[in-house]
Parts: structure tokens; C-alpha cells; sequence
């Protein structure tokens, strides 16, 4: 099986700032990071085949366990390649 996955080096985490508004009343600006998250369309010989919103970690994992529990392989031995990319370009 080949895999091209060019995401793998995408953070998983931003900063994020916000007001948080105390107890007392009293507002501050605070910032914490927040995990990234994509939304991912799959498609199985050119059919779309499933959609799933996930951070962009172990993507080629999450595909393949995904067409397995959902029937449309019966081992990895079944997929020829899996190629993840970016087409928001």
C-alpha cells in the first residue's frame, strides 16, 4: 500500500484568546490552546464515500479503520493506496 500524506506535519493545537469573566465580575483577557480540527471527505475510487471531522493526526489509521468497520474492505491488503491533501488551495 502507498500512502502520500503531506498533513502529517500540521499542528494539532492554536492559541486561542478569550474574555473570561470571573465570579467577582471582574474581565481579563486569557488565551489557552485548542486542538485543530479539519473536516475530511474520503472517496473510494473516486465515489465519496464518508465524511468525518477530526484533528490531522493518524489520518491514513483513521481511513482505513473506518472502511473496515464499514464494510468496504476486508483487510488493508484490499486498499492500493491512500492519498491524503489539502484541495482548499
Amino acid at each position: 500500500m502507498r500512502i502520500q500524506e503531506p498533513l502529517s506535519k500540521t499542528f494539532l493545537t492554536e492559541t486561542c484568546e478569550y474574555t473570561y469573566i470571573g465570579r467577582d465580575e471582574i474581565c481579563r483577557p486569557e488565551q489557552e490552546p485548542v486542538l485543530c480540527e479539519l473536516h475530511m471527505k474520503v472517496r473510494v475510487s473516486r465515489t465519496d464515500s464518508f465524511s468525518a471531522v477530526c484533528i490531522p493526526e493518524y489520518l491514513p489509521e483513521l481511513i482505513l479503520g473506518r472502511l473496515l468497520t464499514d464494510g468496504l474492505i476486508s483487510s488493508a491488503d484490499d486498499v492500493e493506496q491512500i492519498r491524503v491533501h489539502d484541495d482548499l488551495k
